[in-house]
């Protein structure tokens, strides 16, 4: 049993919604230090501290229950990986395969934006040659480091590098892991915007160009999902792009503030032809709310 003196859940007003619904239609239920879910006739107990710690929250911990992740020894499983917390982006990584459409076999991968290393854990499954995994915030770095090494033994495979890919640092990130949004760079025009406040920090920062050739990496897969620094790669170091044949990367033109025609554009310049992907998975997150001019996915291959 977790120590859980002291511990509460903070949720949002919709998260207290949706909450209430569980508990009345007998879904979830509380003991002491424990949340209890009742799914499919099995009772599944996650100490409250997980619930707590899970990017996500109560609903990525059902979700990830209904999907078949088993908690136990203090981590999550499913099918030969394992995670030291449970996060709504390991679902979408694993379950959804948001990046299935990438040709990483025998391929060396930049994972630009890597979290808590589940995209990094995936491309391995997948059967790239080497993942080097750039993440800049430091509690996500800890997870990532944690999951690769200590728990999945996937250090031969897997290089984590904790920086930020901008063009100039120090940059301003979330201490925490669970705060994805926090470890954003915002670009707009040519003007850097940084968020301020008491819970950020700094990492270093590194071009892109700058890791592909401290890694020697060629004929390779990039993956970017880094809050708008995806911009900064295609319009300031188009040059960095040489060394790949594929991009598979989510687009964040709320937080840039240039039309993602522009990100399209520049990689078009590049040498690369892309087009939308995923759709479904936005229109099964957000539905009739999803915005495809402000965030979505590209795959994006060389021209032949």
């Amino acid at each position: 049993m977790v120590p859980c003196d002291g511990q509460k859940l903070n949720l949002r007003p919709s998260e207290l919604v949706a909450l209430g619904d569980l508990v009345r239609r007998g879904l979830v239920e509380f003991s002491g230090c424990e949340v209890i879910f009742n799914v499919n006739g099995a009772k599944v107990h996650v100490p409250i501290s997980e619930v707590m710690a899970s990017n996500g929250g109560l609903a990525a911990i059902r979700k990830a229950i209904l999907h078949g992740w088993l908690f136990r020894d203090d981590r999550w499983s499913k099918d030969g990986v394992s995670f030291v917390h449970m996060h709504e982006e390991i679902l979408g990584t694993f379950d959804d395969e948001e990046y299935s459409f990438l040709e990483v076999n025998n391929r060396p991968v930049i994972d630009v934006g890597a979290y808590i290393g589940d995209t990094a854990l995936y491309f391995v499954k997948k059967g790239a040659s080497k993942v080097i995994a750039v993440e800049p915030s430091p509690g996500a770095f800890k997870e990532l480091t944690d999951d690769i090494i200590k728990i999945n033994g996937a250090q031969a495979k897997v290089v984590a590098v904790n920086a930020a890919i901008a063009e100039a640092g120090p940059v301003p990130i979330s201490k925490d892991a669970a705060d994805v949004k926090g470890a954003r760079v915002r670009w707009v025009g040519r003007s850097k915007v940084e968020r301020k406040d008491d819970t950020l920090t700094s990492v270093k920062a590194m071009g892109l160009y700058e890791v592909v050739k401290l890694y020697g990496v060629d004929n390779a897969a990039l993956k970017a999902d880094c809050e708008g620094c995806e911009y900064h790669i295609a319009m300031r170091e188009p040059e960095a792009l040489s060394g790949f044949e594929e991009i598979g990367l989510e687009y964040h033109a709320f937080n840039s503030g240039i039309p993602v025609s522009e990100l399209i554009r520049a990689l078009s310049n590049a040498g690369f032809v892309c087009e939308r992907a995923n759709d479904w998975v936005y229109l099964k997150n957000a539905g009739s709310s999803w915005n495809s001019e402000m965030i979505g996915m590209l795959h994006c291959v060389r021209r032949r």
